[in-house]
């Protein structure tokens, strides 16, 4: 079979099969991997850290995880839900790392506030002004308060599918929400974005 073949071949298998594939040693399963879900890991990280730099980090980190640790795969996550969980651990860690050089004065910059790239339109300006605002709004929040509001309204899931990644309840996943939708839009209303 040639390569080609073989790489057709990978994009018409479950991700459930990749990661099995991936933990027999098959660089083309761990590949159709990454083709699948960097996109989404890195778009998540993005969002939760606010720092371009720190997101590739993570996503790195997770398909690295990926590669020497598919063995480990837990069949009672879909495969979505088992990287999503991969990248919120280290995104929260990294959050927690931060926060704690934060507290002793260590002067790193925590938060790049770089927005998404826009074209020079006026509509970039506002997604750049929105995005500060966001970023701002979301260094009072606990890391697992950033991690739910992304998923849930950033990325769209549903509160279940979030508690199921997280490992929380759907009561905490609500009120973690709650609680980060009240600062952001406090935050936002300092700023004249909401009525």
């Amino acid at each position: 079979m040639t390569a080609t073949g073989r790489n057709k071949g990978m994009r018409a298998m479950s991700d459930a099969y990749l990661v099995r594939a991936t933990a027999a040693g098959m660089r083309d399963a761990f590949d159709e991997l990454t083709v699948r879900y960097v996109p989404f890991v890195s778009r998540c990280a993005y969002r939760i850290l606010c720092d371009r730099k720190g997101s590739d980090e993570v996503t790195e980190k997770v398909f690295l995880r990926l590669w020497l640790h598919a063995s480990e795969y837990d069949e009672s996550l879909n495969v979505c839900q088992w990287i999503c969980r991969m990248a919120c651990g280290f995104c929260v860690g990294r959050l927690r790392r931060l926060h704690f050089l934060e507290a002793f004065s260590v002067r790193t910059p925590v938060y790049e506030l770089s927005a998404p790239q826009t074209s020079d339109s006026g509509e970039g300006y506002i997604v750049k002004e929105s995005w500060d605002i966001f970023c701002r709004a979301s260094r009072n929040l606990t890391p697992m308060q950033r991690v739910v509001f992304v998923l849930t309204e950033l990325e769209g899931m549903e509160e279940k599918d979030v508690a199921v990644i997280l490992g929380i309840s759907c009561a905490r996943v609500r009120k973690s929400k709650s609680v980060a939708e009240a600062e952001i839009r406090s935050e936002l209303e300092l700023y004249g974005e909401v009525r």
